[in-house]
Order: C-alpha cells, then structure tokens, then sequence
C-alpha cells in the first residue's frame, strides 16, 4: 500500500468539498446530482466504506465524473481524481476498477441486426463525408440522422465505424421500444455519455425525448431514427435527412456499380444510356435507398429489361411499378420499407397519403384540403398530417421557419421510393382523373383571386411555394390531354402571365405553356387569346433579352392578324402592350410605340395598374422623341411619381425616379453654371436607392441604371468612380446589357475630357455624339 494514497471515501469527500468550495454549492445538492446519475441513494454515497459489491466503484466515480462536468470541474482535475481513485480501489480494496463491468448488466442496450439485414451494405460516400465532417469539423455536439424504415441508415452507420476501426463494430444503444422513463433513467446511457467520443443511439420509430433528457459529457452523439427530430432548430445539432442526402445521381451511380457490377460491363448498353439514362433512371424510382437500388437495379439487369436498347428512358418514364415482370421487387420493397409504418397509421391518414402520391411533386396542404374536403373533417388535420409526418411517410415542404406550423404556402413531398411504392400498392386511374379534375377547380379559384398586387410587389404568393410551378404544369397537361381547354385558357390568362413576367426563374416553363396556350386558342379559334399570347411571351421575351425570339413572335403576330382580320384589335390588351414593348425596346421606333399606349388608354379596357403601364411608357416615349422641353419632362416625372407612390405601384415609381434623374443631368449638361440641377439628381438617386433597398424585389435592372447615373454624379462632382463602375458592371452583367455598359464608360471618358479642357459642357455636338441622345440610349 502506497503511503501517500488515501482511502477511496476520502478522496471521494475531499472531491465533493473542492466542488462546494469552488463553486458554492451545497453538499447536499451535490450527493443528490451524483445520485440522479449513479442511481445510489445519497445516504449510501456519503457514508460509503470501502464497499465493493454491485459495482459500487464503477458506480461512485461515474456520479463524480457527472458531477464534476456538471459543475465545470476542468477535465484535468476529473482525471486526476478518477485515477487516484482507481488506485486507491486497488491499495486499499484489492479492487481493480474496470468500467466495462457495467457492460455486463441484463438491461445492456445493445443494438442486435436484424435477421436477413445486409451486412454487406455500402455506407454511402456522400454518408461517409457528412459523418466525417461532423465528427471532426463541426462545432455542434448532436447529429440527428433520420430516414424512412429499413432506408439503410443503421447499417451505414455500422458499416462507417467499422471501416473507422478495423473491423469492429461500433457499440449502439437501442432505445426502440423504451419507454421515456427507461430512457431518462437508463444509467448505461449516462455513463457511455461521461466515458465515450462519440454515442451512437437507435430510436428507431419513435420520437426521443430531447427536451426533458440532460445530456452528461462533452462527446458527440449520432441518433438514428424513422422519425423527424421533435425540434429541427436546436442550436446545438445537425439534422440530416438521409433519403435526401442519398438522392443523387452520384450516390446511385456508387451504389449500382457495388450491387450490379455486370451492368458496367453489359457490352447491350452504351456507357452513354448508362450515365444519362439508367443511372438517372434508378435513381428518380428508388430515391438512392439503397435496398431499393440493389433489388430494383438487378432485377432490370437480371430480367432483361435492357432490351429496351434504344428506348430505355420511355421504359423509365413508364410506370414501372404496374410491370408484371416486376410486381414481385415492388411487392418485397413494401413489406420491407413500407407495411410496418403503413399499419401505424388511420385510414384518413391512408387517404391522404395516395392522394399526395398521384402529383409528381410536393402538394401545398390547401390543396390537399380541397380535394379530401368530403373525406376529412377539418378538425381532424392536424392529427392526420402528424400520422404521416410521424412516420416518414410525408415530410412539410415550404415550411416557415419563423411562423412555424403557422408559416405560409406549407406542403407535403414525399420521397420517391415511398411514392413509388404507395402507387404500386393504391393506384387507381378513376381516383387519379378525379382529382386532376378537382385540382382544376382548385386552381381556377386561386389563380383568378390571385391579386396583382401581390405579384407586383414581391409578395409571396401561393405559386412562390417550392414546387407549386411543377404541380400546375402537370395540371394543365392534364387539362390539354383532356381537352378541357376552355379551363386551360382561363388558368394560364393574365394572373399567370403577370406572374411569369415577375419571376424570372421561371421563363422556361412560361414559354411552353405559352406554346400550349397558343395551340388551345387556335384550337379553339379564338384568334382574341391566341393574339393575347403572343403579347404575353413578347413582353417576357423583350425583359430576358431574347431580342430574335421577340420579333419572330411579333412577325408571327401580325401574320395571324391579317389571316383572321376581321378581330377587334382593341381586345387584346396584351398583344398591344407586347407590340410596343418590342418597338420601344428592339426596333427604336419610340413614335409608333407612343402611338399604341396613347390609343390603348383611350380605346381598351384596362385596369388601373394596366393605365399606369401605358401613361409611364408613353411619357418614356415622349422622353425619347424629346417632344416637350426637360422642364416639362421633369415635372411630369414628378408626378408620375407622386402617383405611382400613392398606388403601391413600385416599379413605375422607381421608374420615374430614374428618368427624372435623366432629365436632371440633361438639365445641367445644358446649364452647367446651375450646380441645383446636380444636387436635385443626387436627391433623386438617393431616393431611389432607399427604394431599391427597402423593396429588394424589385428588378436588377433598375439597380443597374441607378448604378449608371450615379458613375455619372460622381464624374461630375469630380470624385472617384472605380468603386461605382464595379457596380454597374456587375448589374449590366446581370441583365445582359454589356453594351450600355460600354456607352457608360464612353460617356465617362468624355466627361472627363471636358472637365480637363474647361470645354463649354453645353456643346452637344462632341465627338461621341449627342448628349441626349446618349442618355436616350439608356432607355
């Protein structure tokens, strides 16, 4: 016995007196923290005497070792006093301290594979990076891991660690089936918390306590589960969907070359159809669950389906799932995936689950209540949507962080193995044409009151929602096939088109169904629509810069309104506007644009955003033309303003800012011994930039031309304007217009030969060419 060891009650007191010393806590408090850990009363604990049965030992210094980093003892200190302890066990007990004991009890949570489960799985690579990242980069303590039942993620998770540690196996504590106070309780649990790097727990489907556990220890933990996180925004965690992350084209090309390796080498198949086609193919039916992959992967190669050579991507766009010669894959995939979470759930929960399967996409939760309105109750929704939210069967889309369960525009998506597989199981062709028919009417009802407003002033609306766009475009496809026409023409009418022409993201799908709109029109010959179209995809056209496309579209415009001229030409409102736009813009001809807006305000039916249009295009056009003198053009910008502002119409109203800045700088180009005209534009520019600031919806394009006239303040106050120029060449790049750029720069030059020279600034005819007509350049 060593002679300056002392006895383990000792050593155990004088640790808890250090505590109450530090940190003033009371020695009470801190036998009963040590209690709640070790599950020893704190009578036992204080007056323990040398007691070693029922792994006493283990048991004490695991409650000093949680007491210690609950009060944030330093990690030196609580390793100090463990070894001193272990020694002191052995010279004064003959007692070796060995805490995998505690290993060794009944209630041991130790995670057992499942009979038949893959034990040759792949952990994923891009599994494999988001666990290393985590585990040796991240900040946070706790990564929740969840996918849907059976998804693989289990035995990735084993498979990682394994490959981590030469082979053996990593330690998982099944929690499944506990209950919250086996959980919170379970002294196991504790101790691996205190003593591990790293914790690795199975929840399996049911939901974990995070809010009422308190977690001992510094070292990370990875919880597997079927069930979403009951918080996702804990500051602490990561939270990791593993069917989204496996849902890559990459992940499946990895996992096909491990479980189909003949496919590679198939000399049937081109690498090219490989890569483009039955990669992509795999990946959009199975989502990149790897139990899907491998089944459904070798049962086409297996099968044969490669004779599809040639035609592989129409057998992929088929329904594969109502294939006889794949029934038996589809059959195992939901008794594996999808029966145990399907038998949790209520038939209400059923119903809405196959409807939400029928769209391509995510469905927004009002439309889900407009097509099950006389199968769910309203007050039953809340509980419904938990059903299926539970259990990975739906997940939320569009969710707003801020508001929460109360956010705008909320959805459901599902992943694409669980739609799959709920098609394969509940398809039904009558149910499917009944709701496309109903979804008809539910979008007719909220693209009709959608509000121009709304749209013009970035205000989110319904068809902001993540794949709201992708829901539409499969209703009116359903809409041509059927030829409901008159109801395509009504869905994709002016609300819609105001919307295209709003969210730029969106052009490519706007100009097919502007293709389809056109067929149905003269289909339907009704030649009013199929010139309104042609005016909608002008207009669209002019603010993308497609310049060719626009004027084929106008050409194309005019022939059909000679062929069919017998039309009143004052209906189509939009081929109107389109026409000018394109002569304003594309073909300079700012005298017949003029004459168009001038006649629509006083021939059409428009509304009062529609007037304003026309009144602030025409004004530009008198700008152009130079038809009033730049005293009268400023006031009447002025007012435009003024109007604009009152309205809430915030393009026209930047719009007049800008032009009335023109006017100022025209003003003191002509008169330059009048510095007012100089501060009024910079007025006028700063206004316009609280605007742009404070409506960041608003188009780059006026950011670009606010960047172009205040590079031309700062040369005439005679500052710098390197600064400025990388802003209005960023913005000229970001709206494709690299040629004004150029004439800023020109402009620029020959500002500053003036100021250099002490010319006249008022002579307009310099080598460049005319002032104004420059700044009409701008237009």
């Amino acid at each position: 016995m060593k002679e300056n060891t002392k006895r383990p009650q000792d050593l155990i007191s004088n640790y808890c007196e250090e505590i109450h010393k530090l940190k003033r806590i009371n020695l009470t408090a801190i036998r009963k923290e040590m209690s709640r850990m070790n599950g020893l009363s704190s009578e036992v604990i204080r007056k323990y005497d040398d007691e070693i049965g029922g792994n006493k030992p283990e048991w004490l210094l695991m409650g000093c070792i949680a007491v210690g980093l609950e009060y944030k003892l330093p990690a030196d200190r609580i390793k100090e006093f463990v070894d001193s302890c272990i020694q002191s066990f052995k010279d004064y007990c003959g007692y070796d301290v060995r805490f995998d004991r505690l290993f060794e009890e009944p209630n041991e949570l130790k995670y057992h594979r499942k009979t038949g489960e893959n034990k040759e799985i792949v952990c994923p690579q891009v599994l494999t990076d988001k666990l290393d990242s985590f585990l040796q980069e991240s900040p946070k303590r706790f990564l929740y891991l969840a996918g849907t039942y059976k998804s693989g993620i289990t035995a990735s998770v084993i498979k990682y660690f394994a490959e981590k540690n030469d082979g053996r196996e990593m330690q998982i504590y099944d929690f499944y089936g506990k209950t919250l106070k086996e959980i919170k309780e379970s002294r196991i649990l504790k101790f691996a918390l205190l003593r591990e790097k790293c914790v690795v727990i199975h929840i399996g489907l049911q939901t974990f306590p995070f809010s009422q556990m308190k977690f001992m220890g510094n070292g990370k933990v990875i919880f597997l589960a079927h069930t979403p996180c009951e918080n996702l925004y804990l500051k602490d965690m990561e939270y990791i969907v593993f069917n989204d992350l496996v849902n890559q084209v990459k992940c499946t090309e990895e996992l096909l070359k491990r479980y189909v390796p003949g496919l590679v080498n198939d000399d049937r198949i081109s690498q090219d159809e490989i890569t483009k086609v039955f990669i992509p193919g795999i990946r959009e039916k199975t989502g990149g669950i790897p139990l899907a992959v491998e089944r459904l992967g070798n049962a086409i190669f297996e099968g044969d389906f490669i004779r599809y050579e040639g035609n592989l991507e129409r057998f992929f766009n088929s329904r594969l799932y109502s294939d006889p010669e794949l029934k038996t894959v589809y059959e195992g995939l939901w008794k594996d995936l999808t029966e145990a979470m399907w038998s949790q759930i209520d038939s209400n929960a059923h119903s809405l689950i196959i409807c939400a399967s029928y769209f391509s996409g995510p469905v927004s939760i009002d439309m889900l209540k407009f097509l099950l309105r006389d199968v769910i109750k309203a007050e039953d929704w809340k509980n419904v949507l938990f059903q299926g939210y539970k259990y990975m069967l739906i997940m939320e889309s569009g969710r707003n962080r801020e508001n929460k369960e109360d956010g705008n525009f909320r959805g459901v998506r599902m992943f694409p193995i669980i739609k799959e597989l709920v098609r394969f199981k509940f398809w039904n062709e009558t149910e499917y044409n009944k709701y496309m028919k109903l979804s008809v009417d539910f979008y007719l009802e909220q693209i009709n009151s959608l509000s121009a407003n709304m749209v013009y002033s970035g205000e989110k609306t319904f068809l902001d929602r993540d794949g709201e766009i992708a829901i539409l475009r499969e209703v009116l496809y359903f809409c041509a096939k059927n030829n409901l026409n008159e109801q395509y023409l009504t869905l994709t009418g002016n609300n819609l088109a105001d919307f295209f022409y709003m969210r730029s993201k969106k052009w490519d799908i706007a100009d097919e169904i502007n293709v389809e709109r056109r067929k149905v029109a003269r289909r339907l010959q009704n030649h009013v629509q199929v010139m309104e179209t042609y005016g909608m995809y002008m207009r669209r056209c002019v603010r993308c810069n497609k310049k060719e496309k626009a004027l084929e579209a106008l050409q194309c415009a005019e022939d059909y309104f000679e062929k069919y001229s017998g039309m009143d030409l004052y209906k189509c409102n939009r081929y109107l506007n389109g026409k000018a736009v394109v002569l304003f813009a594309l073909k300079r001809d700012r005298e017949n644009a003029w004459r168009i807006w001038q006649e629509m305000q006083e021939k059409c039916t428009l509304k009062a955003r529609e007037r304003s249009w026309c009144r602030r295009w025409a004004l530009k056009c008198e700008f152009a033309l130079k038809r009033s003198s730049l005293e009268d053009m400023e006031e009447k910008f002025q007012r435009g303003f003024e109007d604009a502002e009152e309205n809430g119409f915030y393009r026209a109203a930047v719009d007049y800012l800008l032009y009335t800045v023109r006017c100022y700088f025209l003003m003191y180009v002509e008169d330059p011994s009048d510095k007012g005209y100089i501060v009024r534009m910079e007025d006028h520019l700063q206004i316009t930039e609280e605007w742009l600031e404070k409506h960041s919806f608003l188009d780059d394009q006026y950011r670009a031309d606010y960047w172009y006239f205040y590079c031309l303040l700062l040369q005439l106050k005679g500052e710098d304007t390197e600064n400025a120029l990388k802003k209005a060449s960023y913005f000229s790049g970001r709206v494709n217009e690299t040629s004004k750029y150029k004439k800023l720069k020109a402009l620029l030059r020959n500002l500053e030969k003036i100021g250099a020279s002490g010319s006249k600034i008022g002579n307009l005819d310099l080598e460049i060419g005319n002032f104004y007509n420059m700044i009409v350049s701008f237009c």
